[in-house]
């Protein structure tokens, strides 16, 4: 974070397990750094498998990163979960958890935070939706209604996530643009040869953006099936 600007990113890091098969939180880890963000929106954040001895994943990371970690888990128990997660070295202002769950469907969620940056405070919202269209519609218009809760001066708002969107112009994608502002919607998946834009980053202001990529080294096609997208914003 310099001279103004702030670099966000959202990665499905999918469990951790990349496309050889192999679980490594430390590579993961690895992975991020080379994207260098400020402020990151992860999902599928999986501690199900590891050993109570063990330290969370998520604070390996926060760790290994020198960030703050903050949890959103939709499945699970504690010490033993799976979800989205946000990881940040700016200051926290706020934070609320939303629950955008299906009852039929895979439990779902969102991290809602405020951070100050610059002098400014950031909106920031971390989710994944689910994989079915009418779910994903119903997801899109409680976040959409989450989000006109505050008002529109309020300083510049950001949605990362995995909205499982197939289309670059379907309905829930559009329910968020019209909420919040213009998507960042690069081919993300899968990782190999990416051919779907699932993974987007929605923004307000739009001229706020300065810059975007996905990160595609050969460290982050092997990590996930999926690649970090980044956005760099001017929050001053």
């Amino acid at each position: 974070m310099t001279d103004g600007r702030l670099r966000v990113a959202t990665w499905n890091v999918h469990g951790f397990v990349g496309r050889d098969g192999r679980r490594d939180h430390v590579r993961t880890a690895d992975a991020l750094a080379r994207v260098d963000a400020d402020l990151i929106a992860l999902q599928e954040v999986d501690a199900r498998t590891r050993s109570l001895a063990e330290p969370h994943p998520l604070d390996r990371l926060a760790a290994r990163l020198g960030m703050t970690a903050v949890a959103g888990p939709t499945l699970g128990r504690p010490g033993a979960d799976y979800g989205n997660a946000v990881l940040t070295r700016l200051e926290i202002l706020d934070v609320r958890r939303h629950d955008l769950s299906d009852p039929r469907f895979e439990p779902r969620g969102a991290v809602e935070m405020w951070l100050a940056a610059h002098g400014a405070v950031v909106r920031f919202v971390a989710t994944h939706f689910g994989l079915r269209r009418r779910e994903r519609l119903a997801q899109a218009r409680r976040l959409a209604a989450t989000l006109d809760e505050t008002p529109r001066a309020a300083g510049s708002v950001v949605v990362a996530g995995d909205v499982n969107a197939w289309w670059p112009w379907g309905r829930e994608a559009c329910i968020l643009e019209r909420a919040v502002g213009p998507a960042v919607r690069p081919r993300t998946f899968p990782s190999r040869r990416p051919m779907l834009s699932l993974d987007r980053v929605f923004v307000r202001p739009r001229q706020a953006i300065v810059d975007w990529g996905v990160a595609d080294d050969p460290i982050h096609r092997e990590a996930s099936d999926h690649l970090p997208v980044w956005v760099d914003l001017s929050v001053r």
